[in-house]
């Protein structure tokens, strides 16, 4: 019997014993035609276990024509504890480093990792595909530094991203009071996120020559319509905000729309900090700014940080940043 003959399980051997996988799969790879489908996988299904390999994005793909002789069913399913499953059953040789899932994977288990900007540059960049332009989301509680962070990767990408924020779709202020809602600003349900998708869709489809984007003025405290311009050659887009992961109507379709979600994450005490001097940059006295970053802010963080675990990256920025958003 040959090495390879060896190594395999196969389902139909028996039942194996405890601990002992059922079948087992090492380095892995399969393309269809010129698109690749599995990159060097290797995972160990035992029994009792279920196994899901997620797909791609099927609002994108949903127009795309199936694979020859594949037959789409549907079937229910428990994405997050399959694939949380799937993720401890990989097996992974002596020497090497620990297979990397895809971002469907990430999304329900996130890396954790600490980098600097130019590591978060690097693989920004890493995400660019020719022909076709991605949308990275940034993500975190309020003051965890997200305009900042999105501000030096754009500078870092030199002229080939854009960063349109999730704060150009604040209800204005004059709405907000009509509906009641002006002392609970920065709240999910004081935005417009069918309009923030819709602007996301725009600039996925990549129909129009260019698209303008909204953006929020700190110093007005509300949002000024067309003011950003995005080119149809911008290869890159990056968007930031609270609630790129809430899973609500209206969040989830913009969602849709992000190749991958970015969460950053920072020591609380550092971020209420943060808040506190900023809003004191904009007008605030001490003690109204130490009560909004304990208040309206800490109630939108603590929403924000039930989100984390559906990004495909949590991460804690190692380098020295000024306050950010």
């Amino acid at each position: 019997m040959s090495g390879v003959e060896e190594e395999a399980r196969p389902l139909l051997a028996g039942v194996p014993g405890p601990g002992v996988p059922a079948a087992e799969l090492v380095s892995v790879s399969k393309a269809f035609g010129p698109t690749p489908a599995l990159s060097d996988v290797s995972l160990a299904l035992r029994p009792g276990e279920v196994l899901a390999l997620p797909g791609g994005d099927p609002a994108r793909d949903q127009d795309r024509p199936p694979c020859p002789g594949h037959q789409h069913r549907k079937r229910p399913v428990e994405p997050q504890e399959h694939v949380r499953k799937a993720h401890a059953a990989q097996t992974v040789r002596s020497g090497e480093p620990p297979m990397r899932p895809p971002s469907s994977v990430l999304a329900e288990v996130p890396q954790r990792l600490e980098l600097s900007l130019a590591q978060l540059a690097a693989r920004a960049r890493s995400l660019i595909r020719p022909g076709r332009r991605v949308i990275l989301g940034i993500t975190g509680a309020p003051g965890a530094g997200k305009s900042t962070v999105a501000g030096a990767l754009q500078r870092a990408m030199t002229g080939t991203a854009a960063v349109v924020g999730m704060d150009g779709f604040h209800l204005a202020q004059d709405e907000l009071v009509r509906l009641g809602r002006q002392d609970r600003k920065g709240a999910p349900d004081t935005f417009d996120p069918h309009g923030y998708a819709a602007l996301l869709r725009r600039l996925k489809d990549e129909r129009d020559p260019f698209v303008y984007a909204p953006v929020f003025r700190r110093d007005l405290e509300d949002p000024i319509a067309n003011h950003l311009r995005i080119d149809r050659a911008t290869p890159l887009v990056i968007t930031e905000g609270n609630y790129l992961l809430l899973d609500e109507e209206g969040w989830t379709l913009a969602r849709q729309q992000l190749d991958e979600v970015w969460f950053l994450d920072l020591p609380d005490e550092i971020r209420r900090h943060r808040l506190i001097l900023r809003h004191q940059e904009f007008g605030k006295d001490p003690e109204t700014a130490r009560r909004r970053a304990a208040g309206s802010d800490q109630d939108n963080a603590d929403i924000v940080r039930a989100t984390q675990d559906a990004a495909n990256l949590i991460v804690t920025v190692i380098d020295e940043q000024p306050i950010g958003a």
